[in-house]
């Protein structure tokens, strides 16, 4: 039987690891950069990450104000709502374009992400 996270800090730490692995993975694979930090709450549903974009010379800051996830047929994804960044026109992007934007999880971080969950008594 494997040893479940006792206190919300080793549980949000254990999500936060596996959605910072997640989220540098799709920055990575999708040639935009990388990630710098990352830090979550589980709690309050906030995020903020610093990544390094290709071809920037600053990386970029980004507070998600409220995120959730969803299932829909058998298929998981995460939403971001109340997107804040470091550069007035990224805001402006993310408003029009990643606000309540549904992205799919990749189905090996899905399991992962679900076990947590699990602990957590988070729903989806």
């Amino acid at each position: 039987k494997s040893q479940q996270p006792q206190s919300f800090a080793d549980k949000n730490e254990l999500l936060s690891s596996i959605m910072r692995k997640a989220l540098n993975g799709y920055l990575q694979a999708n040639g935009y950069g990388e990630l710098n930090e990352f830090a979550i709450n589980n709690k309050t549903k906030k995020l903020f990450f610093k990544t390094m974009l290709e071809g920037e010379e600053k990386p970029l800051s980004v507070s998600v104000g409220q995120y959730e996830f969803v299932e829909e047929e058998g298929k998981y994804f995460f939403a971001a709502h109340h997107i804040v960044t470091d550069r007035e026109w990224l805001n402006t992007a993310a408003k029009n374009f990643l606000e309540e934007r549904k992205i799919e999880i990749p189905p090996e971080y899905t399991i992962l992400i679900l076990t947590v969950m699990q602990w957590t008594n988070t729903k989806f």
